[in-house]
């Protein structure tokens, strides 16, 4: 029996990417205690740690690199191989219809669809904006919602794309920025900017109203990057997910402050019909955000 094995490749990928094995194991489907097994089992087999164990973060050996280089090429080849066999099963042409709640997501989706379109040349991509995402799946409209809005119907199925902070961003010379985080009493005297187009109902409606805060004033823009171009200028603050303003915090031309010590965190999400039977291209697009959000983190 061979030491190495595929599901060892995954592993040391995942772990190495996610930097963390509670994460890791959940994007695994795993326990921490069977993915740390497993890991132990291919160590004990090759002799040699591939990791050196801090408390914040796994950081790879030189074997632990070399193995994790190996293991790029073989998984992706191994993906590319199904793909091919797919194409060959069910044909490679048809149309993905996508929708996004946050029109933020056009910051990176674009990355997203030209990597899809060289795997699938002959599958059109269409981004559409119908007043009701959700209704638009249900007449076939759609195929794929990107969202972090779950619909009261249990017609839609739901896959986990990634995780993301909710930051409350403010121009560098606010006062409050020099907090480390804040707590959600410290927006009460504020102005927040906000924009519906940014999710269902207002990050302020889901944050804040629940807590009894209400702020100083509240300014409606009607597009998100409206919103960041306001608080660039000094109009007020706004709550906005960490990814859709990571180049303005790198820049310093906005400030970014984590909600309580723990943090605020929502789920992105694939929505699409039930009862329709995904192709194989849409779940390839799938895992395609998947794979650029973890590279990303």
């Amino acid at each position: 029996m061979p030491m190495i094995e595929v599901r060892h490749l995954l592993l040391i990928k995942t772990i190495t990417e996610i930097g963390n094995l509670t994460k890791a194991a959940q994007k695994l489907c795993l326990t921490q205690p069977a993915l740390s097994h497993q890991l132990q089992d291919i160590e004990d087999k090759l002799n040699t740690p591939l990791f050196i164990r801090t408390k914040r973060q796994m950081i790879p050996t030189p074997a632990g690199e070399r193995m994790l280089q190996s293991a790029r090429t073989v998984l992706d080849e191994i993906r590319l191989l199904e793909l091919d066999i797919g194409k060959l099963i069910h044909g490679e042409t048809g149309s993905l219809r996508i929708g996004t709640t946050c029109l933020l997501s056009y910051q990176w989706l674009p990355g997203v669809m030209k990597r899809f379109q060289v795997l699938f040349p002959k599958v059109s991509v269409e981004l559409l904006t119908p007043p009701d995402y959700f209704q638009a799946l249900r007449d076939r409209q759609l195929n794929l919602i990107i969202t972090s809005i779950k619909d009261e119907k249990q017609d839609i199925h739901y896959v986990p794309l990634f995780r993301d902070e909710i930051l409350v961003i403010m121009p560098p010379r606010e006062p409050i920025s020099i907090k480390p985080f804040l707590e959600i009493q410290d927006l009460a005297d504020l102005t927040l900017l906000v924009s519906r187009d940014t999710v269902k109902g207002d990050l302020y409606e889901y944050y804040l109203a629940p807590a009894g805060i209400r702020v100083a004033k509240v300014i409606k823009a009607e597009h998100p990057q409206a919103v960041i171009e306001l608080v660039k200028s000094g109009f007020g603050v706004s709550l906005l997910p960490r990814w859709s303003v990571a180049s303005y915090l790198k820049s310093g031309e906005i400030h970014g402050r984590s909600l309580t010590k723990k943090g605020m965190y929502m789920t992105w999400e694939a929505a699409s019909l039930s009862a329709a039977e995904p192709s194989a291209f849409q779940q390839e697009f799938i895992n395609l955000i998947i794979d650029r959000r973890v590279a990303d983190n």
